[in-house]
């Protein structure tokens, strides 16, 4: 396997400019995730790779070869489409085979690697089918058999599993873990699916409008966004931001409002004089407060109705009603097994430590020790 570099590359649909000396890495071995909205040129990225797209500037490096004049079937790599981009009139075999036929393998080295291929995938019972009589995740395994039967030394998948239904896609998650386990491939992946993401990248890179906004490990980029986009792109429900002014600070705390919120912040610094900040918070943070609890200091109270609740099964999302122009309605996720049912105007909380604060440019500034709290099980307190 091979690591994959892409420097300073340049990229033009006529007068639009998508990349503008755009850098990227992807380690030796390492699975890595591109997420972005549509149009942000994750797919595009893809394709330069691979080499069907072609670049204003810059070169792609793949292990120490620098492959940016190179014909993609030099690039010795392999791409799984969306579509699966199958032959129709080949069999199953047919289909895995026809690469290595193109290579000119011998025939018996053709024969084994299908079946050893087809019986990690659990489709050697399949092999002289069509894919006109597969089903939909079938297909998409041949097209990852087909991928991986080459042995490249980088694999190249652009959102393979977005026309699968939901119990299929994550049963096809789980076979990716594992084929990723099992031969410690360098894998390159797309898709706009934040649990795809979440579950099988090893680092994630959230692009948005031919930018890398950030890369980090799941957890990073879920707990510690660099700023609003992404704290606000990863994450369902999305966080909750609200318009803060700066009341006080010094060496040791940040003291910021809005509205009925407020909240003493430990350890958070401004690095120049600022009037407003905004805050964020996991919809996760949000607990109700009981009549009897001890809060963590500086935690954030706040009297809220009910606008309505999500019932998920195993947990509840509460839309909270908004007070004002700088509160634009709260979201809040608790478990389901809360005592006390969400009705009517009850208090809530938000501990400092789940706190992220941003700039008013939308920078983050500052990121809470504990992100993702545990939620307590005592009932909400009533407000009159």
């Amino acid at each position: 396997m091979a690591s994959i570099r892409v420097d300073k590359v340049t990229k033009r649909y006529g007068s639009r400019l998508l990349f503008d000396e755009l850098n990227f890495a992807v380690e030796d071995g390492e699975f890595m995730v591109i997420i972005g909205p549509s149009g942000c040129g994750k797919s595009t990225l893809l394709r330069i790779v691979a080499g069907i797209e072609t670049m204003n500037g810059g070169s792609v490096v793949i292990g120490d070869d620098d492959v940016s004049n190179r014909h993609p079937s030099d690039r010795d790599v392999s791409m799984v489409f969306q579509d699966y981009a199958l032959y129709p009139h080949m069999t199953v075999q047919e289909n895995l085979s026809f690469g290595l036929k193109a290579r000119r393998e011998p025939r018996d080295s053709i024969n084994e690697k299908v079946l050893q291929t087809a019986t990690a995938l659990d489709i050697h019972e399949l092999l002289e089918r069509r894919p006109g009589q597969l089903s939909g995740g079938q297909r998409q395994r041949v097209a990852l058999g087909r991928a991986m039967i080459r042995g490249p030394q980088a694999y190249l998948m652009d959102e393979p599993l977005s026309n699968l239904d939901a119990h299929l896609r994550v049963q096809m998650r789980a076979e990716l873990i594992e084929f990723h386990r099992r031969t410690s491939g360098t894998i390159l992946y797309v898709t706009h699916d934040q649990a795809e993401a979440m579950t099988m990248g090893e680092r994630i890179a959230v692009m948005n409008n031919g930018r890398v906004e950030q890369i980090g490990s799941p957890t990073e980029i879920y707990d510690q966004p660099a700023n609003l986009f992404v704290a606000g792109f990863l994450g369902s429900p999305r966080m909750n931001f609200i318009r803060a002014n700066v009341i006080g600070q010094t060496k040791e705390n940040l003291v910021v409002r809005a509205g009925d919120l407020e909240w003493t912040v430990p350890g958070a610094t401004l690095s120049k004089q600022t009037d407003q900040v905004i805050v964020g918070f996991r919809p996760e943070a949000v607990t109700g407060v009981g009549p009897d609890q001890t809060l963590e200091q500086g935690t954030a109270t706040f009297a809220r109705a009910v606008d309505y609740v999500e019932h998920l099964g195993h947990e509840l999302i509460l839309h909270l009603h908004a007070e004002s122009a700088e509160d634009p309605g709260l979201i809040a996720r608790l478990r389901v097994d809360t005592p006390d049912p969400p009705h009517g105007r009850r208090t809530y909380g938000v501990r400092p430590s789940s706190v992220t604060i941003f700039s008013a440019e939308g920078q983050a500034i500052f990121h809470g020790s504990r992100i993702r709290p545990p939620q307590h099980l005592a009932p909400a307190r009533a407000v009159p």
